[in-house]
């Protein structure tokens, strides 16, 4: 007890001291009018974002090369992986809640609103994550995660009721303020934008300059709409069906057998591991809807009809993730679309119900061929790179090569995925068997979807990124060196972005399973091959040696570049910019 204690005070200082809350002196004035009082709650708000996701790199990095403890005991499952999955999806939820909480205060919720808002998310997500790395490294359990217990990642959080209790009552109130705090961005959201609105707008009426960007902004607000509504359903969902109401008295046992754990039991029936698994993917659409929606108002006027189709597309998608498949697993279903769930024996190949089959194979069909390669095609041919100017900022061509990069990643993951795992199923076993297509390359299910996870995150990570820079413009128009660095190590990032997604699927496609690339694993790698005369096996080593390479530079240049946009943006919080020089203006900032 005494170690989790110290290590809880130790994270929390830590929190306490990197959050850029205490430097912004005007951050509850989150201004409609968009001047400097908004400006600067915005670069609050995408600064603990940055510090957020530094701090996770830095967490990941350690514990893949075993400087830090973590993992699970047997080796067998992949802990730190299904961990880092959910702490970049909460992270990457700062810059969403950003957005959203920005756009809010423009459409006329409450300024005060929006920033106590903001406060709070930060204050309990920076110490939830925290919580997060120490309960990985302790290997400590909670009855907020059952799926982890399931998953064989951690004992069971009664029997392990009387380890870590410091640690347990602090993740208890840290996570239970995100979810309250997060469940009230969302219903914000849902009632000040139109759910509607921008179906009925008609883009040949839209003339004026002025129209068209009035319009994108709506098309934005309706996604943005669905999106709120997803996230609240999702979260009402996987408490009802998964992690319950936990009770507080009950973290460290309850005082007789009868009594109970929970609040709110779970009643929903269906897997543990595959409601949590769902409510993630949900999380991960939803912050993927977030930011194309965001770059609709960065499109030109050619991709106003795209904008119109999207606000109409990307919800569908969203509600395909959210209901067909949650329905198809409560009534005891599976799919074939999720070969891992069969595999591993959690679901049965299709869903009890034909008409369930044929919605789920609609909207996933929807999704894969019609809607990322469409949504591909409008950032890559609509979303253009403003033409180079001396004195201006390279922000926004940033914001859109983040954006391609991202979406043609999730693009070729998402095909790769159909040559090696799934295949191009029909909607129920007669038609597929007649007509389905079977993977060209069948590779091990299991190994394929942890490679297509961290391709998706990685990608929406990629996004956020974008996003941030644009969002600190201001900063960046005050610090010309930053403007440099970013400009520079943005193309080796993404080179190495590359050279490890190829490289990591090559050596899949040889018979490796699918670990993070590490000094050691490498260096005995090497050892077995030296004695080797086959030309293969070191064309292997080769490309294990890439793979190692690419993945450390992507995540310290990453790492680098993250942490150098933040303490900037700290600096500017600290005095508004107060002294500085704009080099795009040439103008001191009063």
């Amino acid at each position: 007890m005494a170690n989790a204690l110290i290590a809880f005070t130790l994270a929390n200082a830590a929190c306490e001291l990197v959050t850029p809350i205490r430097y912004a002196r005007t951050m509850t004035l989150w201004s409609r009018g968009r001047g400097d009082c908004g400006e600067t709650a915005k670069i609050g708000a995408v600064c603990g974002y940055l510090i957020q996701i530094a701090a996770t790199f830095t967490w990941y990095e350690l514990a893949v090369l075993g400087i830090i403890p973590g993992g699970a005991s047997d080796g067998t499952v992949d802990f730190e992986l299904r961990l880092i999955h959910q702490m970049f999806t909460y992270v990457t939820f700062g810059a969403v809640f950003a957005i959203w909480l920005d756009d809010l205060a423009v459409v006329g919720a409450p300024v005060s609103w929006c920033s106590s808002l903001a406060r709070l998310y930060q204050f309990f997500s920076t110490r939830m994550i925290a919580c997060m790395m120490i309960m990985a490294s302790r290997k400590t359990p909670t009855a907020w995660h059952p799926f982890w217990t399931a998953a064989g990642y951690t004992a069971s959080a009664v029997k392990g009721a009387g380890t870590d209790v410091i640690l347990k009552y602090a993740y208890y109130f840290c996570r239970a303020g995100f979810s309250v705090v997060s469940m009230a961005i969302a219903l914000t959201g849902v009632f000040y934008w139109n759910p509607v609105r921008a179906w009925f707008i008609r883009v040949e009426d839209s003339q004026s300059r002025a129209s068209r960007t009035s319009n994108r902004k709506e098309m934005m607000r309706t996604i943005f709409w669905h999106c709120a509504f997803g996230l609240i359903f999702s979260a009402i969902w996987i408490t009802a069906s998964n992690s319950g109401i936990p009770r507080i008295d009950a973290i460290k046992g309850a005082s007789r057998s009868t009594m109970s754990t929970h609040y709110f039991e779970p009643w929903i029936p269906g897997h543990q591991i595959i409601h949590a698994k769902n409510h993630g993917q949900t999380m991960i659409a939803v912050a993927y809807a977030t930011f194309i929606a965001y770059s609709l108002n960065y499109m030109d006027d050619g991709g106003l009809w795209i904008s119109k189709v999207l606000s109409i597309q990307l919800p569908a998608q969203i509600y395909n993730f959210f209901v067909v498949i949650y329905i198809i697993v409560a009534l005891g279903g599976g799919t074939i679309f999720h070969p891992t769930w069969y595999t591993n024996g959690w679901a049965p190949s299709w869903a009890t119900h034909r008409m369930l089959d044929w919605l789920f194979f609609v909207g996933t069909g929807h999704l894969t061929i019609f809607g990322v390669p469409l949504i591909t095609y409008a950032l890559l041919k609509h979303l253009s790179i403003p033409e180079f100017k001396p004195y201006a900022t390279a922000s926004m061509g940033f914001f859109t090569k983040c954006m391609r990069h991202g979406m043609v990643s999730i693009l070729f993951s998402g095909l790769w995925m159909m040559a090696v795992s799934t295949g191009v199923p029909m909607p129920d076993a007669k038609l597929t068997a007649m007509f389905g297509l079977p993977p060209l390359h069948k590779l091990d299910v299991r190994e394929t979807i942890k490679m297509h996870h961290v391709d998706i995150i990685v990608s929406i990570i990629i996004m956020a990124n974008g996003y941030a820079v644009l969002a600190l413009d201001r900063v960046v128009q005050l610090d010309y060196k930053l403007h440099q660095f970013i400009t520079v190590v943005w193309k080796h990032s993404m080179t190495s972005r590359w050279v490890y997604f190829w490289c990591a699927k090559i050596l899949l496609h040889s018979g490796e399973r699918f670990t993070t690339p590490n000094v050691i694993a490498s260096l005995l790698r090497f050892r077995s091959q030296v004695k080797s005369t086959s030309s293969d096996n070191w064309f292997f080593v080769l490309i294990a040696v890439m793979e190692l390479y690419s993945f450390t530079a992507m995540m310290l240049l990453f790492l680098f570049t993250l942490t150098r946009m933040a303490r900037a943006s700290v600096a500017y919080l600290r005095n508004n910019g107060q002294g500085q020089v704009n080099w795009t203006t040439g103008l001191k900032q009063e």
